[in-house]
C-alpha cells in the first residue's frame, strides 16, 4: 500500500510540475496583457459658479452619473487647487468608514 501512495504522490508532482510548465506561457500572456495601457473610461470633472457666486466641483463617471461634489470655494482657481489635490490623494488614498 506504501507503494501505491507514493506512486500516487510521485505521478501528482509530476503532473502539477507540467501544468506549471505549460500555464508558464499563459501567465507570462497575462503580464504581457496587464503591462499593455488599455484606454480606461474616463470621468469628468465639472467646476461651475453658483446663485451666490461660489464655485463648487462634482465628479461623474463617463456615463455621466453623478459620484461626488464639492463645498464652496471663493474662487475658481480656488476649486480647480482642490481638484488637483483631490487628484494626487486619492490614488493611494485609505477607505475609513466611520
Amino acid at each position: 500500500m506504501g507503494v501505491v501512495l507514493k506512486r500516487t504522490v510521485l505521478i501528482l508532482l509530476l503532473l502539477s510540475g507540467m501544468i506549471g510548465v505549460t500555464s508558464h506561457e499563459s501567465v507570462a500572456q497575462v503580464k504581457k496583457d496587464k503591462d499593455a495601457k488599455v484606454p480606461a473610461a474616463v470621468g469628468t470633472v465639472i467646476i461651475a459658479a453658483g446663485k451666490d457666486g461660489k464655485y463648487r466641483f462634482q465628479v461623474r463617471t463617463a456615463e455621466d452619473k453623478y459620484v461626488c461634489g464639492s463645498g464652496a470655494y471663493a474662487t475658481e482657481k480656488d476649486a480647480i487647487a482642490a481638484v488637483d489635490d483631490l487628484k494626487q490623494i486619492l490614488p493611494a488614498a485609505k477607505v475609513t468608514v466611520r
